[in-house]
C-alpha cells in the first residue's frame, strides 16, 4: 500500500468523525446559533478536505522525479525539468538511456558535502520519449 493511501485511510475516517461531531452537537435554540454551527462545519470541512488534497499532492511529488538523462562521470543523471537540480541515478536504471525524458519514482539520497545528490530508482513511471 504506497503512501498516499495510507493517508487517505487516515485522514477520511478523522473528516468524518468532525463531521458527525459538529452535526450532533448542533442546537436548535436559534436560527443564529444553527446558522453559525453550520458555517463552521461547513469551514472545517473545506480545511480538511484541502488538507487531505496538500498531503496527497506532497507525498506523490515527494517521491518522483522528472527530466532528461545524461551520461555523467558518476554514471546516469537526471537533470530536473523545473528545478534544474541534477541526480546521480542508481537502484533499477537499466530501461534508461541517455538523452530520454523520464519520470521515475524511487526514494531521494540525503546529499552530503562530498558527493552529488542521489536518487534510487524503483521503477519507470513514464518514458516521454527523447530530451527537446
Amino acid at each position: 500500500m504506497g503512501r498516499r493511501a495510507r493517508i487517505q485511510r487516515i485522514t477520511i475516517p478523522i473528516v468524518c468523525l468532525c463531521l458527525i461531531a459538529a452535526s450532533s452537537q448542533s442546537r436548535a435554540d436559534s436560527l443564529k446559533t444553527t446558522g453559525e454551527e453550520i458555517v463552521a462545519a461547513i469551514a472545517g470541512t473545506g480545511i480538511a478536505i484541502g488538507v487531505v488534497i496538500g498531503l496527497t499532492i506532497h507525498a506523490a511529488k515527494n517521491g518522483a522525479l522528472e527530466g532528461c538523462t545524461l551520461a555523467g562521470q558518476g554514471g546516469l543523471e537526471l537533470r530536473e525539468s523545473n528545478h534544474e537540480q541534477t541526480w546521480v541515478l542508481l537502484g533499477d536504471t537499466g530501461s534508461i538511456t541517455p538523452g530520454q525524458h523520464v519520470r521515475v519514482g524511487g526514494k531521494r539520497q540525503k546529499k552530503t558535502a562530498a558527493s552529488t545528490r542521489g536518487f534510487i530508482v524503483e521503477k519507470v513511471k513514464k518514458n516521454y520519449g527523447a530530451c527537446s
